[in-house]
C-alpha cells in the first residue's frame, strides 16, 4: 500500500513540475521562443479512450496522464512513445511535440496470465483516440 501510495504522490509531483515549469518558462520568456508545458488526461475505459481527440501545440512538452480499467500498452505512433498502464495506477507519458499533425493514440494487449494460447484476448478499438499537434 505504501510503494502504491508513494509511484501516486511521484506522479502528481511530476505532473504539478511539468505545469509550473511551463508557467515559469511562459512568463519569463520575454521576446524569446520558450518551451510551454502541458498534462493531459488520458483514460481508457473497456479498452476505449474516453476522450477521442486531444490537441498540443508544437514545440510543448505535453505529459499523457493515463488511467485505465485494464491493463495495455499505450503507444503514441508518428512519436515513438509508449509504456504499459496497469489499472489503479496513472501512467505519466511525456514527449516533446516537435512535429505537427495528427497522431493516433494505439493500445496494445497486455498478457496478465504469463502464457498464450487462450481464445480471449482482448482487442482494442483501432480508433482509440487521436492528439493533434497543432502550429
Amino acid at each position: 500500500m505504501a510503494v502504491r501510495f508513494l509511484i501516486i504522490f511521484l506522479s502528481m509531483v511530476i505532473v504539478v513540475l511539468a505545469v509550473v515549469l511551463g508557467v515559469v518558462l511562459v512568463g519569463g520568456g520575454q521576446g524569446g521562443a520558450s518551451l510551454q508545458a502541458r498534462a493531459i488526461q488520458v483514460d481508457i475505459v473497456e479498452g476505449k479512450i474516453t476522450q477521442g481527440s486531444l490537441e498540443a501545440k508544437s514545440g510543448e512538452i505535453v505529459t499523457l496522464r493515463v488511467t485505465t480499467d485494464e491493463p495495455w500498452m499505450i503507444h503514441l505512433h508518428g512519436i515513438e512513445v509508449a509504456d504499459k498502464v496497469e489499472p489503479g495506477h496513472v501512467l505519466l507519458l511525456p514527449f516533446e511535440a516537435s512535429k505537427e499533425g495528427r497522431f493516433e493514440i494505439e493500445l496494445h494487449p497486455v498478457e496478465t496470465h504469463g502464457h498464450a494460447g487462450h481464445g480471449d484476448h482482448k482487442r482494442a478499438d483501432s480508433s482509440g483516440g487521436y492528439v493533434n499537434i497543432l502550429p
